[in-house]
């Protein structure tokens, strides 16, 4: 435990945005070190007319967006 905390050893934290990639990596320090054009990430989100997104998408952004 630290400052309240429970922390892994040895444990990552996942960039949340990271996800939209669809591939590895996706915890922070690693997508800190590529390159800008393999961290511009395309986020998939569902509507308010709840149209999804591009279509195809697996994961979408877990609040509704006005078009």
């Amino acid at each position: 435990m630290t400052g309240g905390l429970v922390i892994p050893a040895q444990g990552y934290h996942t960039d949340p945005v990271a996800l939209f990639r669809g591939r590895m990596p996706i915890d922070s320090n690693a997508m800190r070190k590529l390159p800008d054009s393999e961290r511009r990430v395309a986020i998939a989100y569902k509507a308010s007319t709840g149209e999804i997104m591009p279509p195809s998408a697996k994961i979408i952004w877990p609040f509704l967006c006005n078009k």
